[in-house]
């Protein structure tokens, strides 16, 4: 197969929604030159099935880490970020230092992995063995990033990405300044045409430094989540009407609005009490990942509701709270 026939599958693949065709696709790539980018993706794409149990696969942890360890071998964010959940579902002590790996490959896993290591970090700050054990895992890799950017070994700007993220998520603590120090990381990532950089500078509250709660969220600055009441209209002496009558014959009731998916927090609960991870937002919705089986669920913004405890989602998987 030529490389324009792996690229032209390869996006056939990425952009259908029909998993089974997409999981026929990937198998035929992963059998391809492994060096290709291409088929390093189809094999990252094809371990997140096997991951998840999607796609006429089942679930299989063995299969789904054969098939992503070539393209974490090649630096891949992705493949790398599925690898850490693997093992940290599994109990394995290397999960840590391969969330980390993943930070550092500043792709497209490497956000998903900066919010996974902040949160251990938060909840390991009473455990000083627990928190040098993190350090240790931690420090080479901030070492490696931050000499590859002296040394201009950074082309496409991923790793200004990483340590951007590595401010944003206070990975090391909180650092006076770090929000400014982000910002200049994602300019010079920018400069260097990095598509990723864009985003960020775009959904990241910069503009509020003074909130740095919201910064860390990556929001967009432009836009306010917050959940509004606005005015709804009813019939006059329709059933269940309360509010103010606007004249009109009508009357006025309250209701919260739906509000972005790119507001979500990292971490949900679900069913059993189960953590999920967040893995991807859309402009609609927000995948989730289960910690302790791999499940993958999809919030949408209108399974959003808000009350008096916070927000929660009622979908087909059940019942998530945060």
């Amino acid at each position: 197969m030529t490389k324009g026939e792996i690229e032209k599958m390869f996006c056939e693949a990425a952009s259908t929604r029909d998993f089974v065709r997409r999981r026929q696709l990937l198998d035929a790539l992963v059998k391809e030159d492994p060096e290709n980018r291409d088929v390093q993706g189809a094999q990252a794409m094809l371990g997140g099935l096997y991951f998840q149990g999607r796609g006429g696969a089942p679930r299989d942890f063995a299969r789904a880490e054969a098939l992503l360890s070539n393209p974490a071998r090649h630096g891949h964010s992705q493949a790398l970020l599925q690898i850490a959940l693997i093992h940290y579902q599994t109990k394995k002590p290397d999960a840590v230092q391969i969330f980390a790996q993943a930070w550092a490959a500043g792709g497209n896993g490497s956000e998903a992995a900066a919010a996974k290591l902040e949160e251990l970090r938060r909840a390991g700050t009473g455990n000083p063995s627990f928190m040098q054990f993190l350090e240790g895992q931690m420090g080479p890799c901030v070492e490696d990033v931050q000499k590859k950017i002296r040394e201009g070994k950074d082309p496409d700007g991923s790793r200004q990405i990483a340590m951007a993220l590595y401010y944003i998520y206070e990975l090391g603590g909180s650092i006076p300044g770090h929000l400014s120090m982000a910002r200049d990381c994602l300019e010079k990532a920018l400069e260097q045409g990095n598509a990723l950089a864009a985003s960020y500078l775009k959904r990241t509250a910069f503009d509020h430094m003074e909130n740095p709660e919201a910064s860390a969220r990556l929001m967009d600055a432009n836009v306010d989540y917050t959940p509004k009441r606005m005015p709804v209209y009813v019939a006059e002496g329709q059933d269940g009407a309360e509010g103010c009558d606007d004249g009109e014959g009508y009357i006025q009731e309250e209701k919260s609005s739906f509000f972005s998916a790119a507001n979500m927090p990292y971490t949900i609960q679900g069913p059993y009490n189960h953590t999920y991870h967040r893995l991807a937002v859309g402009i609609h919705s927000a995948d989730y990942i289960c910690e302790e089986d791999g499940d993958m669920t999809t919030i949408r913004d209108e399974d959003i509701t808000m009350g008096v405890m916070g927000y929660s989602a009622n979908t087909a998987s059940g019942y998530f709270y945060w």
